[in-house]
């Protein structure tokens, strides 16, 4: 990678590896920035990503545009993550950690320790880079309790003529089969050993990476754990093999296929069209993905089964007032923001975790109201606001009849009602227009009252009761991977009106549907089984 341009790290991967080092090693990933683009991260994960550090800034001076993208969707697509910054030598150290950490607003589970990335001098000598690292190191330690990690290569570091102390090694030393350890380093937790990889939904080429260990030690750490140190490959498993991969392990996959009765050509080690044409027609034989590509379940059927691994741990919730939030955030606390917003009168659309123009329009009439600087921006005084008590409802309007054509806090109280009623109509904007009117004639239907679209006495006297418990859940059975139906479907469409994508909405219950679900359980609190049982879909709603 040229190590300025390309930085941010995921982890957690079976993916292709160019050395025999690596190739036994069970946790890969990649870095990615700016420079990659929109990252799509449920494809990367469905490619087997896991686990990624998202660059946040150039020293002080650039904020990297795409970092909250891949900070929120990572998380939203059960990727463990962490963060990096680009490490400028001659800028106030301090004032580039504390960047971070106020960018970021908090670590929880999940989360790696921040990462420094040690590339440059920018004209500094030696001994001011170690200095001013280590202030970096120190502050980072004071306001976030981790250990942080420091990214750097063998050449530039042994050129300092030092070390610091109480960091973890990020090593970046490629195409060799084992990487070099800098001095003053007892070994490394992650390696950086190519710079010019591929992964799907990643569009530019970027940088792979190890991790010294195992899943379940990748998942320690990133939870308070100690960090595996070590010059050898991580933990075990067998690697993901395609066209063009070669050495030891395709001599096994050309033996393995050769004894279940599928010709590979010579077990030479290499994976060329009759190794191909095998494991395609092997994959179609047992009913699997015809890809191509030997991963997990390929192995699993040729007899070299590895164990799947654990479910990421649950990451820790944020929270509204955690971190500054504008337009294009999502995440938890957007709708906590979204719901807060609701609760004094300011209409932000949906609560659906995205802060979009509704939630922003909705934030600058509060901000304005309350007599704030009418920014956009949800910082600590807009916060404030929001938690205040909220005031008390509005009087009980006068008695009148509502119908199409009225406008006022009585109509927008109908619109209320109705919807709490599970009738939808429009925005409570207190406009009786063709929606409420729609609303307002099928709740009467429902309720057995003449369908007149008149809110009179009698309407609005069943409209106050409380609203009919949701119907029983339509599902009768467990769904899982390999389920085909009309109860699937409904599950996909249950999922995607949460927030998740399950693909298209076809009755199929395939790996996309089995992702989402996943991700669902997971943000949700719920057993991560990937199988919609009562507790998922009454969660759902289905």
């Amino acid at each position: 990678m040229m190590m300025m341009t390309m930085r941010s790290f995921t982890l957690g991967a079976v993916l292709l590896l160019a050395t025999s080092g690596v190739a036994s090693a069970q946790v890969q990933g990649v870095d990615v920035s700016e420079f990659q683009g929109n990252i799509d991260w449920p494809t990367a994960h469905g490619a087997g990503i896991g686990f990624a550090i998202a660059r946040v800034s150039d020293g002080t001076f650039h904020i990297d545009p795409t970092f909250r993208q891949n900070w929120d969707g990572m998380r939203a697509n059960g990727v463990v993550r962490g963060v990096y910054q680009f490490f400028r030598p001659n800028e106030d150290p301090v004032a580039q950690a504390d960047l971070l950490v106020n960018y970021v607003g908090g670590f929880g589970q999940g989360d790696l320790p921040p990462v420094c990335d040690v590339e440059v001098t920018d004209g500094a000598g030696g001994g001011q880079i170690l200095g001013n690292l280590q202030a970096w190191i120190d502050r980072i330690k004071a306001r976030t309790g981790l250990t942080p990690i420091v990214y750097t290569s063998p050449g530039f570091w042994n050129g300092l003529g030092g070390t610091v102390n109480g960091a973890t090694l990020w090593v970046a030393n490629w195409f060799v089969s084992s990487p070099w350890i800098p001095a003053g380093w007892s070994g490394w937790t992650f390696w950086q050993y190519n710079d010019n990889g591929s992964v799907p939904g990643i569009p530019a080429l970027v940088d792979q990476d190890v991790f010294n260990g195992s899943l379940n030690d990748l998942y320690a750490y990133a939870n308070g754990g100690p960090p595996p140190v070590g010059g050898g490959g991580g933990g075990g498993g067998q690697p993901v093999l395609r066209m063009g991969s070669s050495g030891p392990s395709v001599v096994d996959l050309q033996d393995k296929l050769r004894a279940a009765g599928f010709d590979p050509g010579a077990s030479d080690g290499s994976f060329g069209p009759m190794t191909d044409a095998a494991v395609r027609a092997f994959q179609g034989a047992k009913g699997l993905t015809v890809d191509g590509i030997v991963g997990q379940q390929t192995w699993g059927a040729l007899g070299g089964a590895v164990a799947p691994p654990p479910p990421p741990p649950p990451p820790a919730p944020l929270t509204l007032g955690a971190r500054m939030l504008q337009v294009g955030d999502q995440g938890d606390d957007v709708r906590q923001l979204q719901d807060a917003l609701r609760a004094n009168g300011f209409d932000p659309g949906p609560s659906d975790g995205i802060f979009g123009p509704g939630t922003d329009a909705a934030v600058r009439a509060l901000q304005a109201a309350k007599g704030l600087a009418v920014d956009g921006v949800v910082g600590p005084q807009t916060v404030g606001a929001l938690q205040a008590p909220a005031p008390p409802p509005p009087a009980p309007p006068a008695a009148r009849l509502l119908a199409m054509g009225c406008v006022g806090d009585d109509v927008r109280a109908l619109q209320d009602a109705l919807r709490a009623h599970g009738f939808d109509p429009g925005p409570s904007d207190g406009n009786f227009g063709p929606a409420t009117d729609a609303a307002l004639r099928a709740f009467q239907a429902a309720s057995g009252l003449a369908a007149d679209g008149v809110a009179g006495p009698q309407t609005l006297g069943a409209l106050q009761a409380a609203p009919p418990p949701p119907p029983p859940s339509a599902i009768t059975r467990l769904l899982e991977m390999g389920c085909v139906g009309d109860d699937v479907r409904a599950l996909q469409d249950a999922l995607r009106a949460h927030g998740f994508d399950p693909g298209p909405s076809d009755g199929i219950f395939g790996p996309a549907t089995d992702a989402a679900l996943r991700v669902y359980q997971w943000l949700s609190g719920l057993v991560i089984d990937g199988i919609g049982g009562p507790a998922t879909c009454g969660a759902l709603g289905i």
